[in-house]
């Protein structure tokens, strides 16, 4: 429960865009446009890369949102799905349909490094990536290049592969559009 609910907090912090909005009001701006544009999260469209326990419980908080929710996992439970209204689909189809993606998978040779230019390159434009699973699932020099070119909008971490951070991680964790919590 616990890593689903801060799952949830991290992917609406990324849709409200609160560390942007937060850091202009230590600026003394009270500017709220500073954030837009913001995308109504009832229209949105959550990815889960993974869809165990974990992943389940994200859909089942965020099914009162009203957003779309598609998951993708070798090993989904079909008849979970079903009941939470759940589409299971390939990851091709997760990163295109997705603008929210939120990783939820163990860390296996099959999944290390997935997230990487290959797949940020056929995501949406302005996707927001949530990782609380794993930090090697994403390949971080990749993810920062996508955050500068703003193909990714907005991530929030609450892993990361190194600790203490590497380089590239202490580039993203200082980037104005990046959360990052403690695991």
């Amino acid at each position: 429960e616990e890593v689903a609910t801060h799952t949830v907090a991290l992917i609406l912090a990324c849709n409200r865009k609160l560390k942007l909005m937060n850091q202009s009001v230590i600026e003394g701006n009270w500017n709220c446009g500073i954030a837009d544009p913001i995308m109504r999260f009832s229209e949105a469209t959550v990815g889960l890369y993974g869809f165990g326990n974990i992943g389940r419980k994200v859909a089942q908080y965020l099914k009162g949102f009203g957003c779309k929710i598609i998951a993708t996992d070798p090993f989904a439970d079909k008849k979970s799905a079903k009941e939470l209204n759940v589409e299971l689909v390939d990851l091709e189809t997760l990163a295109r349909e997705s603008d929210y993606i939120s990783i939820h998978a163990p860390l296996l040779e099959s999944t290390q490094y997935v997230f990487n230019r290959n797949l940020f390159s056929i995501m949406k434009d302005s996707v927001c990536i949530i990782n609380t699973s794993r930090g090697k699932i994403i390949k971080h020099d990749d993810l920062y290049e996508a955050l500068n070119s703003r193909k990714v909008s907005f991530v929030g971490l609450d892993v990361l592969e190194n600790e203490p951070p590497s380089e590239i991680e202490k580039k993203i964790i200082n980037h104005p559009r990046a959360i990052v919590t403690p695991h």
